[in-house]
């Protein structure tokens, strides 16, 4: 007992001696970077521009940017440092702020850092800028009403993920999706439009490379193909959706999270026939009230918007093709069920020849409170 007793002392004792052994950082000695923008310099190099909180400044809520150029991402920190008045870590970064004219040339190397550091977090998130990222994070700055540039560039993406407005792409999540065969990533897409920060929608990817875009809308519907759709707000308008008096008229609906099944055969030639089953809830948010109530009323607007999603989802189908980007991962798919027919093929190739088809059905669920 009394052994036990000598060794449970011991053992307190190099507890409270070894406490505090770790090397240890003042934070505010520390300009942690909580945004990264990178673009191509004038030499052909890359410039790399970093948004750091400024704690303890005399003005509250500041924040210092550094533009650099260098010749890999992590030049940037280093060259950062001889001109930082605090010592600049990336533990924190949240967006990695990537041109468009950059990412047309392949993004997967710029992002190694960011996979092979354990102190910098892959949970940032990728973006796409149309255009200049530094002139973008200069022109957030000046924001009097918004909070600092890199939280309110997370706050705006956030949102819009949950609006299914743009991909939840972060860089762990570039990395799956880069490295899985048969499929392809995508990435939020923004750009400064009037002096303000706007989403544009998605940045389409074959491999690493950008090779196309799709708007907010058409990520909607992007997103549901790939069985990734939460919920969003959607306008629809044309002559199927005119008044009464046959003026024109729009209708607002919210649809709801999407039931996704993929089927996949292959005609006499070898070639890929797809067919994506969606089935949306809708709610009716804003139409003339008339009869639309009634079941008839009801199933005619349900076959409507079947079809314009239906449309408008082959028309995205279309433009992924264009672009060689497979996001929603017909080729995983068909590895994965087909895997002698995957090996004898190269789906870059077969990919843009598939034929493949959406088919969209909806359920209207609420019209409204009032009858």
């Amino acid at each position: 007992m009394k052994r036990l007793l000598k060794l449970l002392a011991l053992f307190i004792s190099l507890t409270l001696l070894l406490t505090g052994c770790w090397d240890q950082r003042v934070f505010e000695q520390i300009g942690y970077i909580l945004s990264v923008g990178i673009e191509p310099s004038e030499n052909d190099n890359l410039l790399i521009t970093s948004v750091y909180p400024v704690i303890g400044g005399a003005e509250k809520g500041t924040v210092d940017i550094i533009s650099k150029e260098a010749i890999i991402v992590r030049g940037a920190r280093t060259h950062s440092r001889t001109m930082a008045p605090k010592l600049i870590e990336g533990g924190k970064v949240q967006q990695v702020l990537i041109s468009d004219s950059l990412a047309k040339d392949g993004i997967h190397d710029l992002l190694e850092i960011f996979q092979r550091d354990v102190t910098l977090p892959a949970v940032a998130f990728v973006v796409i800028v149309e255009g200049s990222p530094q002139e973008l994070l200069k022109k957030a700055i000046e924001f009097k009403t918004k909070p600092r540039v890199s939280f309110y560039l997370y706050q705006l993406l956030e949102n819009n993920v949950k609006l299914s407005n743009i991909p939840n792409t972060k860089v762990f999540d570039f990395d799956i999706n880069f490295f899985a065969p048969g499929l392809d990533p995508i990435v939020p897409l923004i750009k400064l439009e009037n002096g303000l920060i706007k989403i544009s929608g998605s940045a389409l990817f074959s491999e690493d490379k950008m090779t196309g875009k799709l708007g907010h809308q058409e990520t909607n519907l992007l997103l549901g193909m790939m069985d990734q759709f939460k919920y969003a707000d959607f306008i629809f308008s044309g002559s199927d959706f005119s008044g009464k008096n046959g003026e024109k008229q729009g209708v607002a609906v919210t649809l709801f999270k999407s039931k996704r099944k993929v089927s996949i055969n292959f005609d006499e030639e070898g070639k890929p026939i797809v067919e994506i089953k969606l089935n949306y809830i809708i709610n009716l948010d804003e139409f003339e009230w008339d009869d639309t109530m009634e079941p008839k009323v009801q199933e005619d607007l349900e076959k409507k918007f079947g079809s314009n999603l239906t449309n408008m989802s082959n028309d995205v189908i279309k433009k992924l093709q264009e672009a060689n980007s497979d996001p929603i991962g017909i080729g995983d798919m068909i590895r994965a069920k087909y895997y002698d027919y995957w090996n004898s093929i190269d789906w870059k190739e077969m990919y843009q020849e598939a034929d493949i088809k959406a088919n969209v059905e909806v359920e209207i669920e609420n019209v409204g409170i009032i009858k």
